[in-house]
């Protein structure tokens, strides 16, 4: 993988002070369904967060390891209309994507649809490769009233670590280094950190959020998706 980056050794020493918790353990905090909340961050700022945290919150730990490189290939119509729906605000919208595991080479066809309650739901199917079938056609049929063409529009690389809460209510990904790719444009943010917390409820006692709040970073409605395609369209 040419474009996968790894944690810098700062980040790594500091993920290594937290509890580590199972995949089996954080099964009651998959939250398929649920409620999410972005911020986007600098990544400058991401030591003094997650030294605030480490007394509150486990790490996921995966064969021991504790940060873990995505391979994302997104799916929309010719002429993005996923992504203006995004843009836009409107609710009642779906992303489509195949997401591999690049510690494991495990991938997954992945149906996320924001409801006009913002709920986030998301069901997946296992495949072999990137490319829609038609299995995958059909797997969209049964879940939606969806029928446009759909091609790949956008490639995403990230390398991620997970906290959980220890009471298992709250699941938070981080996702920094972002490589973005299509055909011959790349773009690549070693700036920005892209936090989402996400939970049955909206919870407002959280910690993390509390932080947040504190430090004056506001929710943002910004997804991985949506910069990489304003950014890949600003350099075509």
């Amino acid at each position: 993988f040419t474009h996968i980056y790894y944690m810098n050794k700062n980040i790594n020493n500091i993920l290594n002070k937290f509890n580590s918790i199972s995949l089996n353990e954080m099964d009651s905090a998959q939250l398929m369904d649920r409620v999410d909340t972005k911020y986007t961050i600098p990544h400058i700022s991401l030591e003094k967060l997650l030294n605030s945290l480490h007394n509150n919150y486990d790490i996921l730990s995966i064969n021991n390891e504790r940060s873990f490189v995505y391979r994302t290939v997104y799916f929309d119509t010719e002429d993005h209309k996923l992504y203006h729906l995004h843009q836009n605000g409107k609710l009642n919208r779906y992303k489509f994507r195949i997401r591999e595991y690049c510690n494991t080479g495990d991938k997954f066809f992945e149906i996320k649809v924001k409801n006009n309650k913002g709920r986030t739901n998301k069901k997946r199917k296992i495949v072999n490769d990137f490319n829609l079938n038609e299995s995958e056609i059909n797997f969209i049929k049964e879940e939606l009233p969806f029928i446009e063409n759909l091609i790949p529009s956008i490639t995403i690389y990230f390398n991620r670590f997970t906290l959980v809460n220890r009471s298992k209510t709250e699941r938070v990904t981080f996702d920094c280094e972002l490589y973005f790719k299509h055909n011959d444009n790349s773009k690549k943010f070693s700036d920005l950190t892209i936090i989402e917390i996400k939970e049955s409820k909206n919870n407002k006692t959280s910690m993390l959020k509390e932080f947040l709040k504190k430090e004056r970073y506001l929710p943002s409605r910004m997804s991985k998706y949506c910069i990489g395609i304003s950014s890949l369209k600003a350099n075509s």
